[in-house]
């Protein structure tokens, strides 16, 4: 797995690795974070056949393009709902943020395609899409399991020790997902969107401060003292960028009058 910086994104990207092929797991938001991935990826000595996105936010797709320069023969893979997503959204999205960060990103977006079927396979083994019933983080997005390993990449659907990005209004959404979808898995081993590896523990972690967050956010009267109430409640979480961005969007787009 590799993560970006805690200070910015903190988003990971997963190598699923069999004898000789891999699957990479969403593909990182700055172009100095999508060339790290490739080299993990080369250093593994795998061939990537499949690049597989959870969801349609631009940190887990900005950097796409360079990696499936990288890896040609590689599939550009998601969901059709998170297919759909992407097409609605992303050129607009690289279009707003090229002229603000430049040669930090990538240079163009990549298309991405619905995959067939519910799972993917890797050198003969099965691992299974779970799609997200309800709007949570994101409108749509979509988990793996590997049913062998007792592993859940579970994309922006948890993180560990990162602040959670509330922005899409969906906190009711999200928490019923955890309870209904994630947590009757049972896996032993998590691999979040943000944050390093975890174990189920997280789920509740995770609810916990969806809840305690957005009552902060919805009795705060600006930003700043919501920011300043998150910070004193989770001290030592990362990522002062996604937090900066859940609070301010969640004022603009969430929050009851």
């Amino acid at each position: 797995m590799y993560s970006s910086d805690a200070a910015g994104p903190a988003v990971n990207s997963v190598l699923i690795s069999g004898a000789e092929e891999a699957i990479l797991v969403d593909g990182q938001f700055m172009l100095a974070d999508a060339e790290a991935v490739i080299a993990m990826v080369q250093a593994s000595g795998k061939t990537l056949t499949t690049i597989f996105v959870t969801h349609a936010h631009p940190d887990h797709y900005l950097g796409l393009l360079p990696i499936q320069e990288a890896f040609p023969d590689a599939k550009v893979v998601s969901t059709a709902s998170v297919v759909a997503d992407y097409d609605a959204a992303a050129q607009a999205t690289f279009d707003s943020l090229k002229p603000q960060l430049g040669p930090a990103i990538a240079d163009g977006i990549t298309p991405l395609v619905a995959v067939s079927g519910d799972a993917l396979e890797l050198e003969g083994h099965t691992i299974r899409i779970l799609e997200i019933p309800e709007p949570g983080e994101s409108v749509h997005a979509a988990a793996l399991v590997l049913e062998a390993e007792s592993t859940l990449i579970a994309g922006d659907l948890l993180y560990n020790d990162v602040h959670l990005v509330l922005s899409e209004c969906g906190a009711e959404g999200w928490i019923e997902n955890l309870n209904t979808t994630i947590q009757p898995l049972a896996m032993e081993r998590i691999f979040p969107g943000h944050g390093a590896v975890t174990t189920p523990e997280i789920i509740a972690t995770d609810i916990d401060y969806i809840e305690q967050v957005t009552s902060i956010m919805d009795a705060a009267a600006t930003p700043e003292e919501a920011t300043a109430q998150i910070q004193a409640a989770y001290p030592d979480y990362m990522s002062e960028f996604l937090l900066g961005f859940s609070v301010t969007n969640y004022f603009a787009n969430c929050k009851q009058p």
